[in-house]
């Protein structure tokens, strides 16, 4: 009986260590994916930016 206890037990840490790398796994790709848009959006407001600036310019020349 003692056996099939151990046994048992042994079972479920390797399928707690098994649920740990698993969610460790995820959680990284979910990061990844994070960094991944915010990148993008970083680009998406350097590119308005620039935008934004050749318009002002455009202007102040327009207005000389």
């Amino acid at each position: 009986m003692e056996f099939i206890f151990l046994f048992l037990h042994v079972l479920q840490g390797e399928k707690n260590q098994w649920q740990m790398r698993r969610s460790q796994k995820v959680d990284k790709q979910e990061i990844l994916t994070l960094q991944a848009n915010l990148q993008a959006e970083i680009q998406a407001k350097q590119h308005l930016s620039e935008e934004m600036n050749k318009i002002k310019a455009a202007n102040v020349a327009n207005e000389r």
